[in-house]
């Protein structure tokens, strides 16, 4: 599949300006990289 089938691979850009180099994230929460309270850990 080339990129213009997968906007999911393409960068984007917020409003703020800031850029992502594609659309995929992950919240740290998923893998444990999170406290019980959201807050970032080790």
């Amino acid at each position: 599949m080339s990129q213009d089938e997968m906007p999911i691979a393409q960068p984007f850009e917020f409003p703020c300006g800031l850029k992502l180099s594609n659309r995929i994230v992950k919240a740290a929460m998923e893998e444990s990289l999170g406290s019980g309270d959201n807050q970032p850990n080790e």
